[in-house]
């Protein structure tokens, strides 16, 4: 079983209390190895699954040790390959004659490979295949992924790359782009100027700018604004008839007005026309370019009028 560092001062206090605190926990025989995976296995005897977990707890820290240099912090590979012991733990059959160390190490070493490779970036981008593939490389396999990423590799290159790695030529050419990436902050900063701009504040946003918005609010205030004056010059009739139908999100029918105001229905017609010319002239003498109060979009003000807003907008 591997050995911890012996200087703890290179580490943080975390780390050194850790390898101090595991230090304590003493190695099992073979006989008591046995006994205590019997234990578990036919009891679910957690006393025993403890032992078997806090004696090889030493064993995971110094395989973590081991894949530093990945840029991920020796604590968080020691916790993934404590999982991996736990996982291995609880599947180990001491029956099929071997050391719980020798079965464990291929589950400590999965869990930390498959977070190194998740670590390496925020977006899963590319095959996990491949990515595992890459890690698992020797330094030659490395060497030519390299050249596949600079555009150095023909097609029979790639092909034999490929087939090295044991991964489809589909994955291989799909994944290949995603490596020559990396992440990058949206906080991270623009240049090294003086100014604190962040990339944040250089991406285009969504929909309206705040100055769009506050003209959009503006325009609407004054159109408000204009047929309140105008309504309160028309006539009693008018201003009913206008509101009724133009003003409203169901306007009434023609007939119901007539039979209101005791007039035709032809003659309800002309006076919505009439107060609605009135209403536009009102609006062109204002400089006004109406805008939709439902959608929010510029619209001319046409002889079919004004566009409908809520009963008590207005």
């Amino acid at each position: 079983m591997g050995k911890l560092p012996h200087n703890l001062a290179s580490f943080d206090d975390g780390i050194s209390r850790y390898l101090r605190h595991i230090r304590k926990f003493e190695r099992l025989s073979p006989e008591r190895e046995r006994q205590l995976a019997v234990r578990w296995q036919c009891q679910r005897d957690h006393a025993a699954f403890n032992g078997l977990i806090n004696s090889h707890l030493r064993f995971v820290a110094h395989v973590a040790f081991k894949h530093r240099g990945y840029g991920v912090p020796v604590s968080e590979l020691i916790s993934e390959g404590n999982l991996g012991l736990v996982k291995a733990v609880m599947r180990f059959e001491p029956d099929h004659g071997v050391r719980l160390s020798t079965y464990a190490i291929w589950w400590i070493r999965t869990s930390i490979y498959d977070f190194i490779v998740k670590a390496q970036s925020l977006v899963n981008a590319g095959s996990v295949s491949l990515k595992k593939a890459m890690f698992l490389s020797n330094r030659r396999a490395k060497a030519r992924i390299q050249e596949l990423h600079a555009g150095n590799m023909t097609s029979e290159d790639q092909r034999g790359l490929a087939r090295d790695l044991r991964i489809s030529e589909r994955n291989l050419s799909m994944s290949n782009s995603a490596f020559g990436f990396r992440d990058l902050s949206l906080n991270a900063p623009v240049s090294n100027e003086s100014s604190n701009q962040e990339l944040i504040e250089t991406l285009p946003a969504k929909g309206q700018t705040p100055e769009e918005v506050l003209s959009s609010r503006e325009e609407r205030r004054l159109l408000r604004d204009t047929l309140e004056k105008v309504l309160r010059r028309l006539p009693a009739r008018e201003r009913d008839i206008f509101t009724a139908r133009r003003l409203m999100d169901e306007p009434i029918p023609l007939r119901v007005l007539g039979a209101d105001h005791g007039i035709s229905i032809e003659r309800v017609r002309q006076l919505e026309f009439r107060t609605l010319f009135k209403v536009q002239e009102a609006v062109k003498n204002s400089q006004l370019q109406s805008y939709s109060i439902l959608s929010g979009k510029a619209v001319k003000v046409q002889q079919r009028g004004l566009p409908k807003i809520g009963r008590g907008e207005c």
